[in-house]
This record gives C-alpha cells, sequence and structure tokens, in this order.
C-alpha cells in the first residue's frame, strides 16, 4: 500500500493548529499575570492592555535587573506589556510564570 503526499502530511495538519492555541494561552496568561501584578497597586480599578509584545530577556531579571542582585544569565520567553490604570501606565516584563513591574 503506497501512502500518498496528503497522508504524509496529515501529522502536521494537527500540530500546527495547538501551536497557534500554545501561542495564544501563554499572551492570555501574561496578561491575566500582569494585570493580578497591577491591581494589586490598583484594586477595584479597571485596567487595560495598551501593548503588548513577545520578547526573549538576557536573564532572569526579566529586563529589570535591580541594583546589587545577581541573576541567571538564561535566555527567558516572555512579554512586555504595557497596562492603562487610573490614568497611570504601568510597563510589567513577564516570564517563567511571573510578572514585575519595571520602573525604568
Amino acid at each position: 500500500m503506497q501512502k500518498t503526499g496528503a497522508g504524509l502530511l496529515a501529522p502536521f495538519i494537527f500540530i500546527f493548529p495547538l501551536v497557534i492555541q500554545a501561542a495564544v494561552t501563554e499572551r492570555e496568561q501574561a496578561i491575566a499575570l500582569a494585570m493580578q501584578t497591577v491591581a494589586k497597586i490598583h484594586p477595584g480599578e479597571p485596567l487595560s492592555v495598551v501593548k503588548i509584545r513577545a520578547v526573549e530577556w538576557p536573564d532572569a531579571s526579566l529586563g529589570c535587573p535591580k541594583p546589587g542582585m545577581l541573576y541567571a544569565q538564561v535566555i527567558v520567553d516572555g512579554f512586555h506589556i504595557v497596562l492603562a490604570a487610573s490614568n497611570h501606565l504601568y510597563t510589567v516584563h513577564t516570564g517563567q510564570g511571573r510578572a514585575t513591574i519595571c520602573r525604568h
């Protein structure tokens, strides 16, 4: 029995949507985490996403190193998110399941 070209591609047809879904889920999780972090400062305030982009942080500081601290030198996939709350903008960096408000 000989396989046709379509038969060889069948596994990829099912994998591709899962990759897209995983990326959306990571993005949604990052937004939720960022909003939880900012909500600690502004409880009950409506929050909105101004900007979001995927990034690779150069180390475990998520792009927000604190003076005197040492960080693991590993590439961390995450997001740079700007949220608006009460006429304030907050820059939140996410990665490795955590979020930090960056004050530059």
